[in-house]
C-alpha cells in the first residue's frame, strides 16, 4: 500500500466495477466504514437511469463501505467515470488484520446533492453486491434518503427481490459482472448488452434464460445476435448465467 491512495466506496464502485474502470484485475478491497456521514441519493444520470448516491454529514451515523488503495495512474482513471464529483479527504475506518484503523481517505461526494430521481433497479444492485463483498450479515436492505430544506428524508426501503426473475434484464448483468475474471467497463458495457439483446427480442430474464438451457442453444443466441452485427456474448458469460439462474 506504500505510495498509493486510499478511496472509500459507499455507491456502486464494487471491486469488479473499480477492477474494469482502473484495468487492475487484481485490486482488493477492505472492509471499511465512517462516522458522522449518510449515503444519499441525488442528481440523475443517464448511464444508470436515475439517481446515483453521495453522502452528507449527519451525526451519529455509520456508512459502510469499502476501501481500495489506488496508484495515481488507476486514480486518475477513477476519476474520468467521476465527473459530477469532487473527492474529498475524510476519515475512515479500514479493516486490516481483523482490526480496524482510522486513517484519512478519499472519497466522491457530488457536485449538487439536490434530489431529482430515485435510483435505478440496477444501481441499487450494484451498492448491494458492493457491501455485500464484506458486509452480507449486515445488509439485508438499502434505505433510499434525499435532502429536502437542508434535513435528511428517508423515502422507502429497497429490498433485493427474493425471485431472481423479478429483476431487469439490466440488473441480472449488474450481477453477472461481480463474477467476471475481467470485469466489463461499468455501466456502459450492461447497458450495451441489453440493448443488443432487445435487438434479438431478449427482453426480461425468462428471455434469456431459454437460451441457457445447452450450448446450442446459447449458440443459437449468438448467431442471431451475429446476423445483426453484435459482438457475441463470452462462453465465461455463460457459464456464469447459468450459475446465477
Amino acid at each position: 500500500m506504500e505510495n498509493k491512495i486510499p478511496i472509500f466506496s459507499y455507491g456502486s464502485n464494487s471491486i469488479s466495477q473499480l477492477k474494469g474502470r482502473v484495468e487492475n484485475f487484481n485490486l482488493i478491497s477492505y472492509p471499511a466504514f465512517v462516522y458522522g456521514y449518510k449515503r444519499i441519493f441525488c442528481g440523475y444520470s443517464n448511464n444508470w437511469n436515475g439517481g446515483v448516491a453521495s453522502l452528507i454529514k449527519k451525526k451519529y451515523i455509520k456508512t459502510y463501505g469499502i476501501v481500495v488503495y489506488l496508484d495515481n495512474n488507476e486514480l486518475s482513471k477513477l476519476d474520468s467515470y467521476e465527473i459530477n464529483y469532487v473527492k474529498e479527504e475524510i476519515v475512515c475506518n479500514i479493516m486490516i488484520n481483523n482490526i480496524y484503523v482510522e486513517c484519512k481517505c478519499f472519497t466522491y461526494i457530488a457536485n449538487d446533492t439536490k434530489f431529482l430521481s430515485l435510483p435505478s433497479e440496477q444501481y441499487l444492485v450494484a451498492i448491494k453486491i458492493m457491501l455485500e463483498e464484506h458486509f452480507s450479515k449486515f445488509i439485508d436492505y438499502l434505505i433510499i434518503s434525499k435532502i429536502n430544506d437542508n434535513n435528511i428524508e428517508n423515502i422507502e426501503k429497497w429490498k433485493f427481490p427474493k425471485n431472481i426473475y423479478e429483476l431487469s434484464l439490466t440488473s441480472l448483468f449488474v450481477i453477472v459482472n461481480s463474477y467476471k475474471n475481467i470485469p466489463w467497463i461499468m455501466p456502459k458495457n450492461i447497458n450495451n448488452i441489453r440493448n443488443k439483446l432487445n435487438s434479438i427480442n431478449i427482453f426480461d430474464i425468462i428471455d434469456i434464460k431459454k437460451y441457457l438451457i445447452k450450448e446450442e442453444s446459447f449458440n443459437e443466441l449468438n448467431n442471431l445476435l451475429f446476423d445483426k452485427n453484435h459482438k457475441k456474448i463470452s462462453y465465461e458469460t455463460f457459464l456464469i448465467l447459468k450459475k446465477i439462474l
